[in-house]
């Protein structure tokens, strides 16, 4: 993709960091909310491994902010919700930029654990 492509995509499909969460009300069913946060990278280069890179981080920090705290109140143990919230978000972003190297630079991110992640940010 050319330079001048890639930045007129940036400017006008910005990347959202979507989210998901389900949040529990005392007496009432599940709540479904969606949370966004725009991530740009028209000052980035798909083509150079060093702003993929770059990007990944952004997508993360985006990721951290919309997911809320990442640990339980009290302790130091990662939050269940945190962790399927700030996944889900992380491989949708990837999957909305359509950049094979951002794609396989994820997959390299992956725990082994996490690796059914990886058929969403090949679409």
């Amino acid at each position: 993709m050319s330079r001048i492509t890639q930045s007129l995509l940036a400017a006008t499909l910005a990347v959202l960091v979507n989210v998901v969460m389900a949040v529990s009300l005392a007496g009432t069913p599940e709540e479904t909310l969606s949370r966004s946060l725009t991530v740009r990278y028209s000052d980035l280069s798909l083509d150079r491994p060093a702003d993929v890179a770059q990007l990944y981080h952004r997508i993360g920090v985006a990721a951290e902010r919309v997911c809320g705290p990442r640990e339980l109140t009290g302790s130091h143990f990662e939050s269940p919700q945190y962790r399927a919230c700030f996944d889900a978000a992380v491989s949708n972003a990837v999957a909305a930029v359509a950049s094979p190297a951002l794609s396989a630079y994820y997959r390299t991110q992956l725990p082994g654990s996490h690796a059914h992640a990886t058929t969403l940010a090949q679409r």
